[in-house]
């Protein structure tokens, strides 16, 4: 059974896996990346893999490296546990020490189906309407675990500089211990980034915060809720994955998010109108946070 599975058996069946990583933002319209062939682990340690084996006759998947951590797999149990969401089940996780860390190995349900991404295409009008249904139903429910938060916090606590959406600026703007644990604090952290002109925005900081709700309350977000973390499967969702960013956001953020997802894909026709459809309620701040966000020259301009 899966949970006989060992640390060693999992390393040995990595070296005949298929990889599954996705492909860079904006490459990933093409044909699914499965890339199969002897793989050998890095005795260094690898920043993160996402791999697919078999043991005893279930499928799974194996995410691992430097930059993976148990808290992801914390996450998806505390979604999972307060949710009908569907989340890949975790077989389990194990911690290994190397020259350059400790790599984290989460083992999981290898869920059926293809990434969004490479679904819109081949999706009916009813099945683009269902997904959509879909997608809001998941937002509403991870809004609802609120847990009595007041202050925005990753999974896990701790600084926001240690996530994917906030590190890259921490060599030009570190961030203190009080930035972004409130919507105002992180509206104006990001405001602090954007200074520069932008094209056709000419608010003061005062007149921006004014787009924003400040007092309302963090809701819990999936963090990087896109297209290329939603399993379809049937004209249905069958699993969200990747839940590395997980935490407390400013209400906002998933249709900030999803806006930006959904820029990557406008030569397909329709995607667009289908994601606005999850959130839509939240898009005016979405995109007025976008504009104060480094890539909003490639995305929204």
């Amino acid at each position: 059974m899966a949970s006989t599975l060992t640390l060693e058996q999992v390393k040995a069946l990595l070296c005949c896996s298929t990889n599954l990583n996705p492909d860079p933002l904006g490459m990933n319209m093409g044909s699914v990346p499965t890339h199969s062939g002897p793989y050998a682990l890095n005795p260094r340690g690898t920043p993160r893999e996402v791999r697919a084996i078999v043991y005893d006759g279930i499928p799974m998947v194996v995410k691992f490296g430097l930059e993976v951590y148990t808290r992801e797999a914390e996450a998806m149990a505390y979604v999972a546990s307060r949710t009908s969401i569907p989340i890949p089940r975790i077989y389990g996780t194990f911690t290994e020490a190397v020259r350059n860390g400790t790599v984290t190995y989460i083992i999981q349900e290898h869920v059926p189906g293809t990434r969004l991404e490479h679904a819109f295409e081949s999706l009916s009008s009813s099945e683009r309407d269902a997904i959509a249904r879909q997608l809001q139903d998941v937002f509403t429910q991870l809004c609802g675990l609120t847990d009595g938060r007041t202050q925005l916090e990753p999974f896990g606590g701790g600084s926001w500089a240690r996530t994917f959406w906030f590190k890259g600026f921490q060599t030009d703007y570190p961030m203190g211990a009080a930035d972004a644990h409130t919507t105002q604090s992180l509206l104006t952290y990001f405001i602090g980034i954007s200074s520069r002109s932008i094209q056709g925005c000419d608010w003061t900081r005062d007149e921006f915060l004014s787009f924003f709700d400040l007092s309302r309350a963090p809701i819990f977000s999936h963090g990087d809720f896109t297209p290329w973390n939603v399993m379809v499967h049937n004209g249905r969702i069958s699993g969200v994955i990747d839940w590395a960013e997980a935490g407390w956001y400013p209400y906002f953020w998933d249709s900030f998010v999803l806006e930006r997802a959904a820029s990557t894909f406008r030569r397909i026709p329709g995607v667009r109108e289908m994601l606005r459809a999850a959130l839509l309620e939240y898009f005016p701040e979405g995109d007025k946070f976008g504009i104060h966000w480094n890539v909003q020259s490639d995305f929204y301009w």
